[in-house]
């Protein structure tokens, strides 16, 4: 079972998954003292469910996973408008961003331990929604004191809960050291994806990831000022020559209604229109594989059975 923002689901019910992507970003006390003139909630949520649609009937996406963090803006109640309005189904995070502003720099590991767990065990704002995953990330920053506190955060709340973890890096030696972090900190690394690799080329260290049990996020595509389309499938080709396609997920890390995209919002939809969809995976990607000599098992084991099999070792 996992579960979704309309209540749980057997992983068999999944399908079709993307697993780390973003219905919304903004910040809430500017959304909430600007109100439309910051973001027209009724305008997103048409802009989503038409994005949710438009993967399911072309690519056949049956599943999301919402990778927003609690202080990215992550809004279950409109994860769950769109998910009912879309057909697609939604899996919400829980967990922190990098952000080391004052609470997270003041208050105790300990205390947003206990507030992170309650909402998985409980829900979330008293929606009865629980999270599918806990967010972390190592930003430009790099592993400061709170940041590793905020994998530790992430570390505790895993091994209570046995929720899983994904993560943003923004280098591969991020990449390295969140995984050691995580061994440090007693984390069933099976639990794991080390998010945002497919922007790096560096094949032998992320075999290593694998090798020590973790998945790996090859969840940018579309990405270009990160890594090319062409460094991104030769990553995934030379891991899967070297037999290690099955812990590999992918994904785009696309944000549809991002509060740093536009002035004023009646912008977003003409940029969403330009810009990459949740299609791009299918559209650009899998022939470019079916090039290679992948053949139609081996795309689902990406977006079917990896997702799948990932899910089930958390259960």
């Amino acid at each position: 079972m996992v579960n979704t923002v309309l209540g749980p689901m057997e992983t068999s019910e999944m399908g079709r998954t993307l697993m780390h992507e973003h219905a919304v970003c903004f910040d809430m006390a500017l959304k909430k003292a600007f109100g439309k003139k910051w973001v027209d909630e009724d305008a997103a949520i048409e802009l989503i469910v038409k994005e949710l649609k438009a993967a399911k009937e072309y690519s056949g996406i049956q599943t999301i996973v919402d990778a927003t963090p609690i202080n990215s803006g992550r809004d279950v109640k409109i994860l769950k408008q769109v998910s009912e309005e879309s057909g697609v189904n939604i899996l919400a995070a829980t967990g922190l961003f990098a952000f080391e502003n004052f609470p997270i720099v003041g208050k105790s590991a300990e205390c947003f331990v206990k507030l992170i767990t309650e909402e998985i065990v409980s829900g979330v704002e008293n929606t009865g929604i629980k999270p599918a995953v806990i967010k972390c990330a190592t930003g430009p920053q790099g592993f400061t004191e709170i940041n590793k506190k905020l994998l530790l955060i992430a570390s505790e709340v895993c091994k209570q809960t046995g929720i899983p973890i994904t993560t943003h890096t923004e280098s591969i030696e991020a990449a390295v050291e969140q995984q050691n972090i995580f061994e440090r900190n007693g984390v069933d690394l099976s639990k794991v994806i080390i998010g945002h690799v497919g922007d790096y080329n560096d094949v032998e260290k992320l075999s290593d990831i694998v090798k020590r049990g973790s998945y790996l996020g090859l969840d940018r595509f579309g990405l270009d000022e990160f890594n090319s389309l062409d460094n991104r499938v030769n990553t995934l080709d030379q891991l899967c020559q070297k037999g290690l396609i099955n812990s590999l997920v992918v994904s785009h890390d696309i944000v549809v209604v991002f509060d740093a995209d536009y002035d004023d919002f009646s912008e977003l939809s003409r940029k969403r229109e330009e810009g990459r969809t949740f299609n791009y995976f299918c559209k650009k990607v899998v022939p470019l594989l079916e090039k290679r000599g992948y053949n139609a098992a081996d795309i689902e084991k990406l977006l079917v059975d990896n997702p799948k099999q990932f899910f089930d070792n958390c259960g």
